[in-house]
């Protein structure tokens, strides 16, 4: 009986991603919209935008605030005194984000159960938009370099603990966008089985939130990323966090491990494998002052 009732809660998990607050969909959409638009330019300039836009990371609200500004002040043009000053609009926009989304959602505390793929290709629009932001690997290429000894079991749990961090960890990229070598590789991105982790500020930032709950990301802290390897997941973390990120000095490579040893107890506990990953030349992608770095 007990057995029974095991395998009927197993078989109930759910393995379609959930879904995100209305003003989180509208977001994620025309940011789809506009990545949209990018891939009919010609590839050599995909490939400077995708890469401009996902190195600036922390400006990508400014599209969608831009567009919509766009259509107000036409709309204002065609048909004047139809609507209150944008001031206000902007504002209700703004608490109803907070509330609805940073407030109220749950979804970067509850990760997804094994065999959920983010929804990213299903229509016409997002197929686009993945092309066009897959481009930036051109600008970046990436080559995946596997120990002869290496030999990842598709039945078993792993810890993707991953170096340098760099201004952005972009090696992290590897294990999260489909259809690049360690997915044709191993399919651990396409089946369902891995999830990142995040630092908390990276969901308050609007449209930011968005695109890492779309590319399979939760939040970083204890409880989440056991939760994550609970549910039959691989993790992926970059290991350093801030403090690594902040040592980023061009031909120097800095690992932060001293205080951050929890990824170890997590894959310990939970009998998952640790798998080193490095993505070597990553510091040298920024250009870096170091003088005020102890300060």
């Amino acid at each position: 009986v007990l057995s029974f009732f095991k395998t009927m809660a197993t078989t109930s998990k759910s393995t379609k991603p959930k879904r995100l607050p209305l003003l989180s969909s509208m977001l994620l959409f025309t940011m789809n919209l506009i990545a949209c638009l990018f891939s009919f330019l010609p590839n050599v300039i995909q490939i400077y935008f995708s890469t401009f836009m996902i190195g600036g990371l922390f400006g990508l609200t400014l599209f969608p605030l831009m567009l919509l500004h766009g259509l107000l002040y036409a709309w204002d043009a065609w048909f004047p005194s139809t609507f209150p000053p944008f001031i206000y609009i902007y504002s209700g926009l703004a608490v109803l984000y907070i509330v609805t989304v940073l407030m109220m959602d749950k979804s970067t505390i509850i990760p997804p159960n094994v065999g959920v793929v983010r929804n990213w290709e299903q229509s016409w629009i997002e197929k686009r938009s993945a092309s066009f932001w897959n481009t930036h690997f051109d600008y970046f290429p990436m080559k995946l370099v596997v120990d002869d000894d290496a030999h990842l079991d598709k039945t078993k749990q792993y810890v993707f603990a991953v170096h340098p961090h760099g201004i952005h960890c972009w090696p992290l990229n590897m294990l999260a966008f489909p259809n690049n070598p360690f997915d044709k590789q191993f399919n651990f991105i396409s089946d369902g089985k891995m999830t990142g982790l995040v630092a908390t500020i990276m969901f308050q930032i609007p449209v930011v939130r968005e695109l890492f709950l779309n590319m399979g990301y939760v939040d970083a802290s204890r409880k989440v990323a056991q939760k994550v390897l609970s549910n039959g997941r691989n993790v992926m973390v970059c290991t350093g966090g801030e403090e690594e990120s902040m040592r980023t000095v061009v031909g120097k490579d800095s690992v932060v491990l001293k205080n951050r040893k929890g990824f170890v107890r997590l894959a310990v506990s939970h009998g998952a494998a640790l798998v080193p990953v490095f993505g070597i030349g990553n510091n040298d992608l920024f250009q870096t002052y170091s003088f005020l770095i102890d300060f």
